[in-house]
């Protein structure tokens, strides 16, 4: 089991050393080629995962900084921020914040999705006051009980939620699994048994669609990119870490590995929309290559680390 282990944490590590070696060779001095709100935040995660320079994770963090207060969109994206923040510390071992960050969030629940509330309630049941974890703790148990619907945990605002709303791209494969990631979070941060079943129920669902959909990501915003494929080898990691005799989370999680790899480019990037032909029209208007590559390099870095440490060579 530990040499099945140490080639899995080799493949994942590989993959996500030659996608960070590949963004340190992307970014100029005036930053990434293309628009971005958090790509060099997750991208100093991933660096640090794999021993490098630090004066080359001090540059992503301070382009990071220097975005946040420029840049409106950044800004509407604190919570991710706050993210890349914490996996630095889970990282390290270090609590000493990297980045300057406020603690207060634009009053915009009955927009944002349920994916990004859930990510708030991460924040807050993090770092919040004991009121502030309390409620938040409810608040993200009262998101997943309105919006799990047996197949999909819905990506919808409160305010569609409040109003009953149905719509297609709402039973997202690619924002469940995003969700999925943050309740191991949630659970692991509360010990809440309610957040494990949920992510429970959720994994079983999307794998058994995954398999009937030729392992691909198809359903609902964001099918066949990458941020979900990210998130879905994440939370099969960490199923697997949970279940090690499990054969068939392991033959799930290999091929997932597997038909992410086969998208990686011979420079290390991949494709925002995983298809033979990725030609934007399947991008949304908020999708921004480089920071969802950024995020794939963390996520899959962090993914590596959940198996023991048999392997410990994290540069290749």
């Amino acid at each position: 089991m530990s040499e099945l282990y140490n080639t899995r944490k080799q493949h994942l590590s590989s993959m996500s050393s030659l996608l960070t070696h590949a963004l340190v060779t992307a970014v100029k001095p005036q930053g990434f080629p293309e628009r971005t709100f958090y790509a060099e935040a997750f991208t100093a995660v991933a660096s640090a995962y794999h021993n490098l320079p630090q004066a080359t994770i001090q540059e992503f963090i301070d382009s990071s900084q220097k975005r946040f207060e420029t840049s409106e969109n950044a800004r509407n994206h604190l919570e991710f921020l706050w993210y890349a923040e914490d996996l630095f510390s889970e990282q390290s071992g270090n609590n000493t914040p990297v980045f300057s960050l406020p603690k207060t969030f634009k009053q915009t629940l009955r927009v944002k999705p349920t994916n990004w509330l859930l990510l708030r309630a991460r924040f807050y049941i993090q770092h919040g006051s004991i009121l502030q974890q309390f409620v938040w703790k409810h608040v993200a148990l009262s998101l997943l009980r309105r919006n799990w619907n047996g197949e999909h945990i819905l990506d919808r605002g409160i305010g569609a939620c409040i109003r009953g709303e149905q719509k297609p791209e709402y039973a997202s494969d690619q924002y469940t699994a995003f969700s999925l990631m943050i309740l191991t979070d949630l659970y692991k941060l509360t010990g809440n048994k309610r957040f494990k079943e949920y992510f429970d129920k959720g994994l079983n669902k999307l794998r058994d669609r995954w398999r009937q959909q030729s392992i691909e990501l198809t359903q609902g915003r964001g099918a066949y990119q990458l941020f979900g494929y990210a998130s879905l080898i994440y939370i099969l990691s960490w199923a697997q870490s949970q279940n090690p005799q499990s054969t068939t989370l392991t033959a799930d999680l290999d091929q997932a590995i597997k038909h992410l790899s086969s998208f990686q480019h011979d420079d290390g990037l991949f494709p925002l929309v995983l298809k033979e032909a990725d030609d934007r029209s399947d991008w949304e208007t908020y999708n921004n290559l480089y920071d969802y590559l950024g995020f794939t390099a963390a996520i899959l870095s962090r993914a590596a680390f959940i198996f023991p440490e048999q392997y410990n060579e994290r540069s290749t």
